[in-house]
């Protein structure tokens, strides 16, 4: 068993990458899970829009666009599908690293089926999460900052930790106390690297695409390109969640102590 210590932000994130290397194959079925269909959406949009440049065709940035044949609705829908998509996916990457640390084995199978299961309970928790934030948002702008850092590890705590869906917020709140900055370093990190992600994955290949095609056919290949980029992103986005929880039990509740323990036993 890997020995538990405190890590910083950017050994947290890399521990993310090396879990998806070392379980490439259950999180591909989980990312695809997270971001196809918000990616069909877009894809749908995409199609019936009359954008010049595909390539640069994302609903999030043409949510105000004059362009009448862009549907909002589906802006929307697609913005939600995304949001929720990596909610589950964090979900599932939790109870892989949690099987880890106990030194037990997960199959896909399992880890789908128990990632759907609780997908009635992920979504209480989403919202619940983002309706706090909009608080903070409304009561201060820097409330929503604040909110959104503490709430990173609310899913892996769901998946991990015996709560009730009402009470992950107070639980994000006793694991994150001192520790806002370093939560909030990793998710830095994470956007960082997601954006380093879509540019490498989806933006510059899509941009090269173009010099040879235009219209649909560009559409088309921007969604490939997209889809690869995102599924690697989120990947990266979960796993940084339920390692930055796992750190959070270490330092506040010495969790290498009890996992050994358990080993042990």
């Amino acid at each position: 068993m890997e020995s538990l210590r405190p890590r910083g932000a950017l050994e947290i994130v890399d521990d993310a990458a090396v879990l998806l290397r070392r379980h490439f194959n259950e999180l591909s079925i989980l990312a695809a899970l997270a971001v196809l269909p918000g990616v069909l959406v877009w894809l749908s949009n995409g199609l019936r829009s009359r954008v010049e440049d595909a390539g640069s065709f994302d609903p999030r940035v043409v949510f105000f666009s004059d362009d009448q044949t862009i549907d909002n609705g589906l802006v929307v829908l697609q913005l939600f599908l995304d949001s929720y998509g990596l909610a589950l996916l964090a979900y599932g990457t939790t109870q892989l690293v949690v099987a880890e640390l106990l030194g037990a084995s997960i199959t896909r199978g399992a880890l789908l089926v128990g990632t759907l299961k609780a997908a009635p309970r992920i979504l209480v928790v989403w919202l619940i999460v983002h309706f706090l934030e909009l608080l903070g948002l409304v009561a201060a702008g820097i409330g929503a900052i604040i909110a959104m850092v503490v709430f990173v590890v609310a899913i892996p705590v769901l998946a991990a930790e015996p709560v009730a869906v009402f009470g992950v917020p107070r639980r994000c709140l006793e694991l994150t106390k001192g520790q806002r900055g370093r939560v909030f370093g990793v998710a830095l990190v994470s956007a960082v690297l997601s954006v380093l992600i879509g540019l490498a994955l989806s933006f510059t290949p899509t941009e090269l695409t173009g010099i040879f095609l235009d219209g649909r056919p560009l559409v088309i290949a921007s969604v490939v390109f997209q889809s690869l980029a995102g599924m690697v992103a989120a990947s990266i986005t979960a796993g940084a969640a339920a390692h930055a929880h796992i750190d959070l039990r270490v330092r506040s509740e010495g969790l290498d102590i009890d996992v050994k323990l358990r080993s042990m036993a």
